[in-house]
């Protein structure tokens, strides 16, 4: 009894180990994703920022 006790247990230690390192490896999936989306959206508002500069240097021109 002693015997599968203990092999339940390894066992159950086993499959923690193997969720917490799959989920660090997602989580740096997702983080590596989340870095992109923001340096995108950094662009995306510079991008604006000139568009409104230069519209607003159009409408002073007039």
């Amino acid at each position: 009894m002693d015997i599968v006790a203990m092999i339940l247990l390894v066992s159950i230690i086993i499959l923690l180990d193997i969720y917490v390192i799959s989920s660090m490896f997602f989580d740096k999936r997702k983080i590596k994703k989340d870095k992109l989306q923001n340096e995108k959206l950094e662009l995306e508002n510079e991008k604006l920022k000139l568009e409104i500069k230069d519209l607003k240097n159009k409408e002073s021109d007039n």
